[in-house]
């Protein structure tokens, strides 16, 4: 099942991965896109990277099944870096495969990229969705670097605008899809 649209309208399971779900708009959309894929049936896990226990800013619907991997500690440095985000992939590798969705939806920069290289041969489409405007947030080099590499691995980028698409390579924006912030 390599379609993500045909996975979703199918009632397959869905699982969405963000780092937190504190009180940002991202968040948000994972609160309100979990609740409604819940309410048409669909298994939904989040995976966040909060530590257990963290309670969520937006609630989440009954039946959303949230999974804290418990992966925010800073990093002491460069090497410490890649060596937590190693870690941080093979920890949400492990979760996608208990959660086993047809259906792997991520949620900023940074994520998108973990989720990218977690996912990698399990056979789900990975959808990303990039909630910044790079030209207004800027990553640092090694993660442009990052995004660069693993963008075009990922079956759909969705973006808020045609202008963030712009910043993207062609590569990319050819799997791109714009999709405006929900009105609440």
């Amino acid at each position: 099942m390599n379609d993500p649209q045909t996975a979703a309208r199918d009632g397959w399971s869905v699982a969405l991965i963000i780092s937190g779900l504190g009180a940002g708009g991202a968040e948000r959309v994972v609160s309100h896109m979990a609740g409604y894929w819940v309410e048409t049936g669909r298994s939904v896990s989040v995976i966040t990277f909060e530590p257990p226990g963290a309670m969520p800013f937006f609630p989440l619907a009954p039946g959303v099944r949230l999974t804290q991997l418990d992966l925010l500690r800073p990093a002491a440095g460069r090497i410490d870096g890649v060596a937590a985000n190693a870690g941080r992939v093979f920890a949400l590798r492990r979760a996608l495969r208990e959660a086993d969705p047809a259906v792997v939806v991520a949620f900023t920069s940074r994520v998108n990229v973990l989720t990218v290289l977690a996912a990698r041969g399990l056979g789900r489409p990975v959808i990303i969705a990039e909630r910044t405007n790079p030209m207004l947030v800027p990553q640092g080099r090694l993660w442009r670097a990052m995004q660069r590499a693993v963008y075009p691995l990922a079956d759909r980028v969705v973006l808020q605008s045609e202008r963030v698409a712009t910043c993207l390579p062609e590569r990319v924006r050819r799997r791109a899809a714009v999709i405006p912030n929900p009105v609440f």
